[in-house]
This record gives structure tokens, sequence and C-alpha cells, in this order.
């Protein structure tokens, strides 16, 4: 892929995971806040033990991590829609496929 695609599918993704509604998924999304609580607990419980310095760098490497988790996730969703999308273009091929592997587990019992 070239540069200039690379560069608007960062821009993309940016946009994506920067928007308000994205901001207002994560928030409402009940994994999120279960994962989040967790981690600020944890952060507190050692807190009085790690230097405030190394403290800023473990949230700003846990922030790291969660932002490094989303885009690949928004990535891997995006790749995912546009599998499913070439493969409902080709129902046939979809059909054909899902009746050999019937075929092949038939076989292989």
């Amino acid at each position: 892929m070239d540069r200039k695609k690379l560069e608007l599918a960062d821009d993309i993704l940016g946009a994506i995971l920067g928007a308000n509604a994205f901001d207002d998924f994560m928030g409402h999304d009940a994994g999120v806040s279960a994962a989040d609580k967790a981690v600020a607990e944890a952060l507190n419980a050692v807190a009085e033990y790690v230097p405030v310095e190394a403290m800023g760098r473990l949230r700003d490497s846990i922030a790291g991590i969660s932002a490094a988790y989303s885009q690949c996730g928004t990535v891997y969703g995006l790749y995912v829609a546009a599998t499913m999308r070439e493969a409902v273009t080709c129902p046939t091929e979809l059909s054909r496929y899902v009746m050999e592997r019937v075929e092949k587990a038939r076989v292989d019992e």
C-alpha cells in the first residue's frame, strides 16, 4: 500500500477513535467499565508503594496499550466488514465453500 493511502487510513482511524460517539460507546460498555474499574483499583492498591513518576509512566503505558487495542479492534472490524461485503456479493462461492466444509467434516468423522 502506498504512503498516501496509509496516511489516509491513519487519519480515518484517528477520526473514528477520536469521535465523541466512540467515547460514548465505550463509556456505556459494561466490559470496558469493569476493566477500567479493575485497573483503577489495582493502581490505587499500589500507589503508596510506587514513586509518583513510575505511577505516571504506568498510567501512560496502560493508556497506550488500551489505545493500541482499540485501534487494532477497529481495523479488524473494518476488515471483517469488508470481507463480509465481498462474501455476500458472491453467495454461490460462499455456499459452495460451506458445503465443501460440511462434506469434509462428514468424511473425517
